[in-house]
């Protein structure tokens, strides 16, 4: 697996095209209607999270609820509002869990995640690519199911994307 080629992301994953803004407002402000004051409550401390550049607000959140709580309609709510405005990616760890959300994208091929992950893996995401380039403009990521070991596994390679 290690000595496979790679391969560049398609136009859909580094950007959602063909969006109605409008549309996407519409269905933000039904989504935003139909939240309880819980879901409201998380909604507005991410938006706020995301416009507001100070370097003491907190940038990392974890939505952690049982099924059926309503998690991937706040992340429906947050995407509507926010698409066409700024950055962002919406992924999942699974292909099923992918499908529920706006993109319907898995981690995998945005992060360049490895599918056999271990102690010395890493991403395959190079700086100076455009892979590289749309995460660094990203002030969003949703990200549904992110099961631990992934998500340290990003973090860590994120890190070092930046750090370049």
């Amino acid at each position: 697996m290690e000595n496979l080629p790679t391969v560049d992301l398609p136009a859909s994953v580094l950007k959602r095209a063909n969006f109605d803004v409008v549309e996407e407002q519409a269905k933000a402000n039904s989504y935003t209607l139909q939240l309880n004051s819980a879901q409201g409550n998380v909604v507005e401390i991410l938006l706020s999270a995301v416009y507001n550049n100070s370097a003491d607000t907190p940038k990392c959140y974890f939505l952690d609820g049982p099924a059926g709580t309503g998690k991937t309609f706040v992340y429906s709510t947050l995407l509507y509002t926010i698409c066409g405005r700024v950055d962002v990616i919406s992924v999942a760890s699974t292909g099923i869990a992918a499908t529920l959300l706006i993109g319907e994208r898995t981690a995998h091929p945005v992060f360049k995640i490895p599918i056999d992950l271990n102690a010395t893996s890493t991403c395959n995401l190079k700086p100076n690519t455009k892979e590289a380039d749309m995460l660094l403009k990203t002030k969003l990521i949703v990200w549904d199911t992110c099961f631990r070991t992934i998500y340290f596994f990003v973090q860590h390679n994120l890190l070092n994307l930046f750090l370049w």
